[in-house]
């Protein structure tokens, strides 16, 4: 609230047990008595007491492997040249919903076999890390 203006508001005790604690009338009321208390509870506790306490960030790995291309990801970079020629004009969003359709509509056979391919890329990229080391 400022400090030049004057407020007609009635002050109701919120009965609480602390003495002369009192709130504005006009601004319980969309609250009952219950959650008034829990508002005016909340607002007087410690704010650095809300604040989670920051973890410390992990050190990377440079040696670490990056995570394989999903299914998905793979098929749509092999077939990101086609779909650009069946589809003159046609924008990167525009693209990628094309290609996401397409994806959807495919069968279950279809991709399966892009799914096995990802599983022995994925095999390859841990015995090649484990094989590193």
């Amino acid at each position: 609230m400022s400090q030049g203006k004057k407020t007609n508001c009635k002050t109701q005790n919120v009965g609480i047990g602390l003495s002369g604690t009192t709130l504005c009338k006009h601004a319980l009321n969309p609250y009952s008595q219950s959650e008034a208390r829990k508002i005016f509870i909340n607002l007087q506790r410690d704010e650095t007491s809300k604040k989670p306490c920051k973890k410390k960030k992990e050190n990377k790995d440079p040696n670490k492997p990056k995570r394989p291309q999903t299914a998905y990801f793979l098929w749509f970079m092999e077939r990101w040249a086609q779909i650009i020629e069946e589809n003159p004009g046609f924008s990167v969003v525009e693209i990628s919903k094309k290609a996401g359709e397409t994806w959807a509509r495919m069968s279950a056979e279809g991709k399966e076999v892009v799914t096995n391919i990802v599983f022995y890329v994925r095999v390859y990229t841990v015995f090649s890390f484990l094989n590193s080391n």
